[in-house]
């Protein structure tokens, strides 16, 4: 079975080819439930970093960043061993690629080894001299992109599901984390 995927933008609509991306998952994965067995693991860490990202975003706003980076490479290393996706094939790379698209800022994050890093823009973060609300134009529309990301990533990963009822299921259960993460990072004041 050949899946396609594509990435969508905060209004739910696609934003690029799929086919430009370079992604597609040639097999799915043994089974649904063992699908579901490390969906489950993979979003029970993401919401305890939800939970952290709430705990740490009004004292350390750049916590913010860190906990979103930490999300992107899980899903990244989810899709590797789970999913058995190749790192050379740089998914987390062309996922960045597009939502950098709408996200300028994003381009402060650097991609390696399908890995994200986020030392640039803490740099930048560390050393602003310039105003205050500039700052949080800036660091807003980086994770404002890192959670296109990470939208991108749970989608693909429902839609692995052979059973239909299994990725219906899963959508809702994406759908309301990406709400939950939404909430959170609209707080953010950076």
């Amino acid at each position: 079975m050949k899946r396609n995927f594509f990435v969508v933008d905060q209004d739910n609509e696609e934003t690029h080819d799929p086919a430009d991306i370079g992604f597609d998952l040639e097999s799915p994965p043994a089974d649904d439930a063992l699908l579901e067995y490390n969906l489950i693991l993979l979003f029970s860490e993401m919401d305890q970093q939800l939970a952290a990202l709430n705990h740490k975003k009004d004292k350390h706003p750049y916590a913010v960043i860190a906990v979103l980076l930490q999300m992107l490479n899980e899903c990244a290393e989810y899709s590797e061993s789970v999913l058995k996706i190749d790192p050379e094939r740089e998914f987390l790379s062309n996922l960045a690629n597009v939502a950098s698209d709408s996200f300028s800022h994003l381009r402060l994050l650097h991609v390696k080894q399908n890995r994200m890093s986020d030392a640039t823009a803490l740099n930048l973060y560390k050393g602003w001299t310039g105003e205050r609300v500039e700052r949080h134009r800036v660091f807003k529309e980086i994770s404002s992109g890192m959670e296109q990301i990470l939208k991108s990533y749970l989608s693909f990963f429902s839609s692995g599901f052979a059973d239909p009822d299994f990725t219906d299921q899963w959508n809702d259960i994406c759908e309301v984390f990406t709400e939950d993460l939404n909430k959170s990072l609209q707080s953010v004041s950076f």
